[in-house]
């Protein structure tokens, strides 16, 4: 089984995508580190996941649950370049034979992304790509210093600015 860690790319530092979580509740959300604390981003997630406005449900339902809990290593400000990231931990937590981690000594995989997700699954254009990169910096070189496979994420036609 390969274990993917997967990483939102985000001007402050990478940010860490820990689990995905079916839940019973009225709205999806993210939370820091298993922690109460929910993220102003939420809402937008909720939008993201759930049948009819977003595209989770579509390309990965039917789910049990109506909502998903996820929790990550930190925050995630403002803006819609999380997308990307959170598709791909969805496709992960959907497939057989992978599995989301989070611990990165646990992972085979390093998946770091931005990018937005429209409803039909085109990737499109973020900011701030440059200094996303430069904050993962110490993630990178500690990918390289490992046998870890790094794979960096974002739309093909911004790979020119980076």
């Amino acid at each position: 089984m390969t274990k993917f860690a997967v990483f939102v790319a985000t001007t402050g530092g990478p940010v860490q995508i820990e689990r995905l979580t079916p839940e019973r509740a009225p709205q999806s959300m993210i939370c820091i580190s298993r922690s109460s604390t929910i993220l102003p981003i939420s809402g937008e997630y909720d939008d993201f996941v759930r049948r009819g406005s977003g595209v989770i449900e579509r390309e990965f339902g039917p789910f049990d649950y109506e909502s998903f809990r996820a929790d990550v290593s930190g925050p995630v400000g403002t803006g819609q370049s999380w997308q990307l990231a959170f598709f791909l931990a969805h496709a992960i937590d959907a497939a057989e034979e992978v599995e989301l981690v989070d611990d990165l000594d646990k992972a085979d995989r390093v998946v770091w992304a931005s990018g937005r997700v429209d409803y039909d699954l085109n990737i499109l254009k973020v900011d701030h790509v440059a200094e996303k990169l430069q904050a993962s910096r110490s993630l990178f070189e500690q990918v390289e210093a490992s046998s870890l496979k790094g794979m960096v994420i974002t739309p093909a036609f911004q790979s020119q600015d980076m």
